[in-house]
This record gives C-alpha cells, sequence and structure tokens, in this order.
C-alpha cells in the first residue's frame, strides 16, 4: 500500500512576533524597552512645547520713582544787599534771591519783632522752578523800635517752604553780613538824629 501524500502546505510558516520578541536575549529586550521610553518621553515634551500657547505678556514694567527731596533740602536762600532807608522813610528793602533743584514755593516769610512789619514782593506764593534763581524783596518796616534789636547778632527770617512732597517751616540764618546789614538799617531808623523822621519809641 502506498504511503498518504505529505499535506500541501501553501507559504511557510515565520515565526511571530511574540516568538521573535522571546528569543532576543534578555539584555537586547531592556534595551530596546529603555530606548523606546526614551523616545516616547523625548515625543511627549515636543508636543507639549509645539502646542503651547504664548504665554501672554504681563503689565510693563514700571520703574521705581525716587522721592522728590524735602523743600528744606532742595531750597537755597541768599541775601543779596539791603537798600534804604532813605532819610525820612520808615522801611528798607531786603533783597535775595531763591533757587531749588526740584520746584517749590515760598509760602511765607515773617520775623518775630513786633515792632517790625514785613512785606514780601512779588506777593506769596512765590514760586521757583526747577534749577532757576528767582529774586525777591522783603520789605521792612519800623512801626515801633521798642523792642527792635539794633545790635540783630542772630538776625534769621521764619521762611514756609512747600513742594510736592511736604510742607516745612524754618528760621533761614542769612549770615554775617546780612546781620550787619540788618542792624545799621535799624539804627539807621531807631536811632537817627532826627528822631521826627523816625517811628516813635
Amino acid at each position: 500500500m502506498d504511503a498518504p501524500p505529505e499535506p500541501e502546505v501553501i507559504g511557510h510558516d515565520e515565526p511571530r512576533l511574540v516568538d521573535r520578541w522571546t528569543a532576543l536575549p534578555g539584555r537586547i529586550r531592556r534595551l530596546l524597552l529603555l530606548t523606546g521610553g526614551l523616545l516616547l518621553v523625548v515625543g511627549l515634551i515636543g508636543y507639549g512645547l509645539a502646542t503651547r500657547r504664548a504665554a501672554a505678556p504681563g503689565p510693563p514694567r514700571v520703574p521705581a520713582r525716587t522721592p522728590v527731596p524735602y523743600p528744606l533740602q532742595s531750597t537755597e536762600l541768599r541775601y543779596i544787599k539791603i537798600d534804604g532807608p532813605i532819610a525820612g522813610e520808615k522801611v528798607f528793602h531786603v533783597r535775595m534771591t531763591a533757587k531749588s533743584s526740584t520746584g517749590a514755593s515760598i509760602t511765607r516769610v515773617t520775623q518775630g519783632y513786633d515792632g517790625l512789619r514785613l512785606k514780601i514782593g512779588p506777593p506769596v506764593p512765590i514760586e521757583l522752578p526747577q534749577g532757576q534763581n528767582v529774586k525777591f524783596t522783603v520789605t521792612f518796616e519800623a512801626r515801633l523800635c521798642r523792642g527792635v534789636p539794633l545790635h540783630a547778632r542772630m538776625a534769621y527770617l521764619d521762611v514756609t517752604l512747600r513742594n510736592t512732597r511736604a510742607i516745612q517751616a524754618y528760621s533761614a540764618i542769612l549770615g554775617d553780613r546780612y546781620a550787619a546789614d540788618l542792624s545799621t538799617a535799624l539804627r539807621a531808623l531807631c536811632e537817627h538824629p532826627n528822631r521826627s523822621a523816625s517811628p516813635g519809641t
């Protein structure tokens, strides 16, 4: 009796993918797994960067402002000279200048003697534009000689200054020359030989 014919094989039976994977050495499988994991992480990072919306720009940064100095720190008063008194007059004029490095104003000028009255020209407030010398005049009128210092060694004016930061009052001591000139003018009014031309005591 003849042997039965062998079954006809169409194609060929290749190993499956799982079979190929399990046939690889363990070291190769670990290396392939690590490489695949790294590629996946890199791909996710790239996708996130590509799809991330551009961050909206924040508000512009405003630089911190340096505070304006106090008016006393930025304002300078200078005595120029005294005009008068003319014989028969009761007044003399103190010429001065003021300068502010940041801008300010003079709002008041007074003194502490009851027998003297002051008048400011131009009228207060006197504006002091930044960096500019401004001339002004303080007119003294001797209304009563009693109590007026004929030797004004510590002569000063009470001045009130104002700027955008503060209002400050202080006693402005204008120096020895001002004190000497003021004493001379007061003596001319209150120690003049012709008492009828000077204010009464």
